[in-house]
């Protein structure tokens, strides 16, 4: 089986995360073919959204992190050896986002807790994390039998076997309970995973559907919907966000 594996998000705990992720995931598995994502102005340290001022228009991380240094950079570079990857400055971005989450302010989330600046943010990451390895397979005229996506952030606790899941529909990690689709670590063939690489770019659809929302979790819920990508929970697969 060949597998590839979609890191996106902040830098945050990657370094606490990287020895799980080695040992219980890529080694495992025999995964070489790794495609980074990442802001490089901010580490991106966790903000608990109740300790937010102005949700409306908060970044979704902790204004206060530190940047992210070259040197920590190609650390990261020389440790994960990715096939491509792309970095971007988060505040070359805002006024961007600023500018969606207006336009989108018949679909924001019912809690006044919400930071739909943050969702956005982690949307568009994860889709191009997703747009590089479908780059790779279009330029060497292959497809990956099955591809990982995740966050930098997440830690395992025991190893994954990637032939034990389902290429018949996309694993995710169900972290929230058994009826909510999460987007923390997620598994499945690469045709799917190109339809969930449209997510950020498809929001005038939903609008249309009348099933677009700002949350994260009901975001990805109406997409996978619209796209027609099955999607079930396995509680079961030792993973966690590392705050």
């Amino acid at each position: 089986m060949n597998y590839a594996l979609c890191l996106y998000g902040h830098f945050r705990s990657f370094d606490d995360c990287w020895p799980g992720l080695q040992h219980n995931l890529l080694v495992p598995n025999g995964i070489r073919d790794i495609f980074a994502v990442s802001w490089a102005d901010s580490m991106g340290y966790f903000q608990h959204p109740g300790n937010t001022n102005s949700p409306l228009t908060h970044i979704g991380y902790d204004p206060t992190s530190p940047g992210v240094a070259p040197d920590y950079v190609a650390k990261v570079l020389l440790t994960i050896s990715p096939r491509s990857f792309h970095f971007e400055n988060y505040h070359l971005r805002d006024k961007e986002f600023e500018g969606i989450v207006n336009e989108l302010r018949p679909f924001y989330h019912t809690s006044q807790d919400h930071r739909p600046k943050g969702t956005l943010g982690q949307v568009h990451g994860r889709c191009t994390a997703l747009q590089l390895a479908r780059q790779h397979e279009e330029r060497h005229g292959f497809r990956y039998d099955g591809i990982v996506c995740t966050r930098w952030d997440v830690d395992y606790t025991r190893p994954i076997d990637l032939a034990q899941l389902s290429l018949d529909t996309m694993t995710m990690d169900g972290m929230y309970g058994p009826d909510v689709i999460s987007d923390a670590w997620a598994y499945g063939p690469s045709n799917a995973m190109e339809r969930w690489a449209t997510q950020f770019m498809a929001r005038e659809r939903l609008c249309q559907l009348g099933t677009m929302n700002t949350g994260p979790h009901e975001w990805l819920r109406a997409h996978f919907d619209a796209a027609e990508i099955p999607w079930s929970n396995n509680p079961n697969l030792g993973i966690y966000i590392r705050r």
